[in-house]
């Protein structure tokens, strides 16, 4: 299981260096624009509505139950390790670049909690500036959260992330999700899980 953790961290890893590399040769970049001089972008802020769509692969973590293995040696999978995969995909309007909605749905898995979900909702989007070559992305969703061969066990769903843009088109993602239910434990109303992973963002120029 280590080992298993730790290759999928240190991939991770690796992908976020290279798109911070690949963003310094390109410091004109905006969000999810072309690499067009800002002024021109700035010019294109009052143009209303773009749609756009994002594609969002995570893994999902939690805390190592076991903790260190006594070999003297500290690891990342000491403390953190997997629990599953997520899938999302979403289309919606930015309007002036800043301010966003979209319709979602996507696959999460947890091995913990042995269980699949397809989350439904809809999701607010705020994009700021960070940097001159950069952009932070604030997101909320609000959904309905259905679980697969558990019969009609399904809950509001909730979904929050922070990402931070690093390419063109690509951002590094910090999520939150809760499901509104709890398929094994009776005395607490919901599960939920913390992942990280990557965007891959889209406008749709006009």
């Amino acid at each position: 299981m280590k080992s298993v953790a730790n290759f999928l961290f240190t991939v991770i890893l690796l992908m976020s260096f290279s798109c911070f590399s690949q963003n310094k040769k390109k410091p004109e970049t905006v969000f999810i624009t072309s690499s067009e001089p800002r002024e021109k972008k700035k010019e294109k802020e009052g143009r209303g509505f773009i749609p756009f769509t994002q594609l969002a692969i995570n893994m999902s973590v939690r805390g190592n139950p076991e903790g260190n293995d006594g070999d003297g040696e500290l690891e990342l999978s000491d403390f953190i390790i997997p629990d599953g995969l997520e899938g999302h995909f979403g289309y919606g309007y930015l309007y002036n670049s800043w301010l966003g909605l979209s319709a979602n749905t996507g696959v999460d898995t947890s091995s913990s909690d042995k269980l699949v979900a397809v989350p439904v909702y809809a999701m607010l989007t705020f994009t700021v500036d960070a940097f001159d070559d950069s952009s932070i992305i604030a997101q909320a969703g609000l959904g309905h959260s259905f679980a697969i061969g558990r019969g009609n066990l399904s809950g509001t769903y909730q979904k929050y992330r922070l990402g931070l843009v690093v390419g063109e088109f690509l951002a590094i993602n910090l999520d939150v999700s809760l499901y509104g239910f709890n398929p094994d434990k009776e005395n607490i109303n919901q599960v939920g899980n913390f992942s990280i992973g990557i965007s891959l963002l889209k406008l749709f120029e006009k």
